[in-house]
């Protein structure tokens, strides 16, 4: 199975701290926020491209753009130092008649075509469209049993879900927060009065075993603190994970919709993956620097694949280099 494309966007990982040093930004956990807008600039840049007279323009920047969000994903997930390769094996799952030299993407293509799947239903139209999308969404069909509009529009509900289960878990902490201050203020009010009445009420003689009591109580408190730590970094780590998976699971949706843009031709998906690293390799040349998002702000000299891409796409008879629509 091609594992390479995760590969070449850890290669882009490690080019960029070997550039940037201290100046890369260091994540440390996925930011939902962040990918989630990547994501979604290049969905809004496909949109854009179904604009383009040029039929053989409109497919290059269609694919391009569904490229780099696929790549942003993989990049990101690199960073935060996931075992990419490791769930996209996990995403392949078990195939019927599953050939020994199958591409990633042919494989995820079968699960999706798979007539057990629960992914998709059958519409008016013919095609397969994604079971929760809205049927207003503007069917582009470009192979057979591919809407690739409806799993833009998937995307886009995954991308939202996201968002949505961050910001409830971000409310989930803020509401312990509280609740934890409050019962430590109260437990200090507490031992407060515990002390006040156990000084009065025992002599000197009682002092060593009240000192006793009390480091006992301490350390108690401090194992409770240590254990309530753990579960919460448990927490957070099952969280990080479905993020990954989810993020790898919009990963594979845009592949397959790739898949279905280059009429299943994966030499040809595997040849515009390269152009499309090459250049990316190229941008930590020349003026270009960091934006406060996080967002890396392409060199003045920086030449986009775009022209390479039609080109590819021409030559392998994939589209043709009139204008028609």
């Amino acid at each position: 199975m091609d594992a390479s494309y995760a590969d070449d966007c850890a290669e882009f990982t490690k080019l960029m701290r070997e550039k940037l040093g201290d100046k890369a930004k260091k994540y440390s956990k996925i930011d939902v926020q962040f990918i989630v807008k990547m994501i979604n600039d290049e969905l809004d840049e496909f949109s854009v491209a179904q604009n383009e007279k040029s039929a053989s323009k409109r497919l290059a920047m269609s694919i391009d753009a569904v490229i780099d969000a696929i790549y942003y994903i993989y990049q990101h997930l690199t960073a935060v130092d996931v075992d990419v390769n490791k769930l996209m094996k996990r995403a392949c799952g078990v195939l019927p008649e599953r050939k020994e030299n199958m591409s990633f993407i042919e494989i995820i293509r079968s699960r999706w075509n798979y007539p057990s799947s629960k992914h998709y239903v059958q519409c008016d139209c013919g095609c397969l469209c994604f079971s929760g999308v809205t049927s207003t969404v503007a069917h582009l069909h470009v192979s057979p049993n591919t809407n690739v509009g409806g799993l833009i529009a998937y995307v886009h509900e995954r991308c939202d879900l996201l968002l949505n289960t961050e910001k409830q878990q971000q409310q989930q902490q803020q509401q312990q927060q509280e609740k934890d201050t409050q019962e430590q203020q109260q437990q200090e009010k507490d031992q407060q009065q515990k002390d006040q009445q156990q000084q009065q009420k025992y002599q000197q003689q009682q002092q060593q075993k009240d000192q006793q009591e009390k480091e006992q109580q301490e350390k108690d408190t401090q194992e409770q603190q240590q254990q309530k730590e753990q579960q919460e970094k448990d927490t957070q780590e099952q969280q990080q994970q479905k993020y990954a998976n989810t993020l790898v699971h919009i990963a594979n949706t845009l592949l397959y919709a790739a898949s279905g843009l280059l009429e299943n031709n994966t030499a040809v998906f595997n040849t515009i993956w390269k152009l499309v690293h090459k250049a990316n390799m190229t941008k930590f040349s020349g003026d270009g620097y960091l934006k406060p998002d996080g967002k890396w702000q392409k060199p003045s000299n920086f030449v986009p694949p775009d022209d390479e891409i039609e080109k590819c796409l021409i030559d392998n008879k994939l589209v043709t280099t009139d204008n028609s629509t």
